[in-house]
């Protein structure tokens, strides 16, 4: 894959060359964004050129919520370094080109579950760690919603408040269309914890946003995605680990069962320029027909919130 150097800092030597988006749809606020389809390999493996500019050792296994290794930036998405953001039982990996996190990750273990959510904290808050800032301000109008990567609920009942509190973070946060944070979102945020994890000794967590070649930008120049993913790697006693994978557009109805966007990993790390290390060997398994109806069976919490918006275009439920 190209890959040279450690997850903490990889520069693109290729200036950040986009593969080619397929038509547009319309999101809320009148925003343009990139039609969701799959990206093919045919061209972007060339484009993995890249070179180390922080240090090259990585962290220690114990010492990283990602299993076995974090992401590194793989060729054509960052035009500048990747930098680790640290958190309370969780990691970013932050672009400062992209203002946006390329990922989030963390660890889930059954015992760690305190099965309580703190109190909500009040507000969005900037990250200082990140530069340009991200400000709350900038969705004002926009139609789209602040959503959250690692989920604000898990975050606070296996990291406690102040991890919840630095979830607020605006970079640990990317516009989601309300369809899509309020119903396939929330519900394998849900799946994560209550099927997932359900039986399982871990499951490791790296989530994060896909991006057309010209995204639209919010006020303030934020650039907005055109899709995100969430891959889980479930460690069982006595089995191997393996991996699940999801790939999900901006434009979505909102009420599909999330199984509908079971995608390969080499999928998702073709079209996030991201190489996920020894995680993209494991075995990806069929979902069984337990874990089909347990998630489809997840309950719809916002569905009266995202029904009153109008069906996007290229929604067909």
């Amino acid at each position: 894959r190209g890959l040279v150097g450690s997850e903490m800092c990889i520069r693109d030597r290729l200036g950040g060359r986009s593969a080619p988006d397929a038509g547009h749809a319309r999101a809320p606020g009148g925003v343009v964004i990139g039609r969701w389809r799959r990206l093919g390999a045919t061209g972007l493996l060339a484009l993995g050129l890249v070179s180390a500019v922080g240090p090259a050792a990585a962290a220690p296994a114990a010492a990283t919520p990602c299993y076995q290794q974090c992401p590194v930036v793989n060729g054509w998405l960052a035009r500048r370094a990747m930098t680790a953001l640290d958190n309370e039982g969780f990691r970013i990996g932050w672009s400062s080109s992209r203002r946006s996190a390329l990922w989030v990750a963390y660890e889930l273990l059954p015992e760690a579950d305190r099965r309580e959510v703190d109190p909500r904290p009040k507000g969005y808050t900037v990250d200082v760690r990140t530069r340009p800032a991200v400000r709350s301000e900038s969705y004002r109008g926009s139609g789209f919603d602040r959503g959250h990567l690692a989920a604000n609920g898990i975050v606070s009942r296996f990291f406690g408040p102040v991890a919840q509190q630095q979830a607020m973070h605006m970079s640990n946060i990317a516009p989601q269309t309300p369809r899509l944070n309020r119903g396939v979102w929330q519900r394998l945020e849900m799946a994560e914890i209550d099927v997932w994890l359900a039986g399982a000794q871990r499951v490791w967590v790296v989530t994060g946003p896909l991006w057309p070649r010209r995204p639209a930008q919010l006020s303030g120049g934020l650039p907005v995605p055109d899709g995100f993913y969430r891959i889980w790697v479930r460690e069982r006693d006595g089995r191997a680990p393996t991996v699940t994978a999801f790939r999900v557009p901006q434009i979505v109805c909102g009420d599909e069962p999330p199984r509908y966007f079971r995608v390969p990993v080499a999928d998702i790390a073709l079209a996030a320029g991201l190489d996920f290390g020894p995680l993209e060997q494991l075995d990806e398994p069929e979902l069984t027909a337990a874990e089909r109806r347990a998630m489809d069976a997840l309950p719809l919490r916002y569905a009266r919130d995202f029904q009153k918006t109008p069906k996007p275009n290229g929604c067909t439920r």
